[in-house]
């Protein structure tokens, strides 16, 4: 049986197949409600994936967080993101206009979740991190007012530069997965540097236009810079099963 997929600060959002709706607070929609900081009310390795959008950024302590995803997630041996997040950039006015949001979160901030992070910066506090993960995307959804900056004419020079704007980008989409067993662990740090993550730029495609999303119409993104073509490949055909096109 497949392992169902946990929603946690999932609001007012629908219920789906195989979903556990998870919320602090009660409600219509909701599965189960607990506080993500303290112990869920799952046991080790009974959960498929994790999602949480917008609500790391207003978390008092996203280290219990991240433990507690860690302990439920079950091995993947598929190697694909089990833990599935979305939180504002966090040099924008979407990451530091709600005052109900603690921290702000760049692609870095992630680095510290993976394996040897504390030697890769030479810093004791992260020695004996118990839950490692692999960070395996951060999308950086540019912000829509910017598109011009990544029309063909002038992308070569003004994808650059959206990493020094204030409000470049407005939204990270973060693919992480658990490490759960020593060899994941010893498999992943032969291969990749602990204080680096993989990042890319993207931009959904209806904003890059300059238009309204149509009703019924999927929301589809679009990829720029290096790696773009792969992404947008596995992208498109992620978005065509989902809309059954």
């Amino acid at each position: 049986m497949e392992r169902p997929c946990l929603n946690v600060g999932a609001g007012l959002m629908p219920r789906k197949p195989n979903q556990i709706n998870a919320d602090l607070y009660p409600g219509p929609n909701i599965d189960v409600t607990f506080d993500v900081c303290q112990t869920w009310p799952f046991e080790d390795n009974s959960i498929g994936a994790v999602r949480a959008i917008h609500i790391l950024e207003h978390l008092p302590d996203p280290f219990a967080f991240f433990k507690e995803a860690w302990r439920v997630l079950a091995p993947d041996a598929d190697y694909k993101c089990n833990l599935q997040l979305r939180l504002p950039y966090g040099a924008s006015g979407d990451a530091i206009g709600d005052i109900t949001h603690l921290r702000s979160w760049l692609p870095g901030s992630f680095s510290c979740f993976q394996p040897g992070y504390n030697r890769a910066v030479f810093n004791r506090q992260y020695d004996g991190w118990p839950a490692p993960f692999s960070v395996m995307s951060v999308y950086q959804r540019i912000n829509p007012k910017l598109r011009w900056l990544v029309k063909p004419v002038i992308r070569r020079w003004g994808l650059p530069l959206l990493e020094f704007l204030w409000g470049g980008y407005v939204e990270m989409i973060v693919g992480m997965r658990a490490l759960k067993k020593p060899d994941d662990v010893t498999r992943w740090q032969i291969r990749y540097e602990a204080n680096s993550v993989p990042i890319a730029h993207c931009m959904y495609q209806y904003h890059y236009e300059g238009r309204d999303l149509e009703e019924g119409e999927p929301a589809r993104m679009l990829f720029f810079g290096p790696g773009a073509e792969e992404l947008q490949a596995a992208s498109d055909g992620d978005y065509m099963k989902a809309n059954k096109l």
